[in-house]
């Protein structure tokens, strides 16, 4: 896994959820793996309630960037889009509460 603060595209790392209390993914309870895709997505290897997760959005929640608001992006969305995506902010669905491990 890699370190808090340096993520290179096709790092893995580790998401140790702290809100909802009760999440559950494929890779156990509170806690999922993904692999940094690009400087503001990253690629889970995860389901959540049956459905399959297939990018996510982190945002830092701290001047340290270890705690970070996690959204799902719109099923359907084209990820060719996202980076110059100026609505983006918009169409991102909030989901969780994490830090980086």
């Amino acid at each position: 896994m890699k370190g808090l603060t340096v993520m290179q595209i096709n790092d893995k790392v580790k998401i140790v959820v702290s809100e909802p209390w009760n999440f559950t993914s494929s890779d156990g309870d509170n806690m999922f793996h993904c692999s940094v895709m690009a400087t503001k997505k990253a690629i889970p290897v995860f389901t959540i309630k049956g459905t399959v997760i297939s990018n996510i959005v982190l945002q830092s929640r701290n001047t340290h960037g270890q705690q970070y608001n996690i959204y799902l992006l719109p099923k359907g969305y084209c990820l060719d889009n996202f980076q110059n995506d100026n609505s983006i902010g918009q169409k991102l669905i909030f989901s969780i509460i994490g830090e980086m491990q």
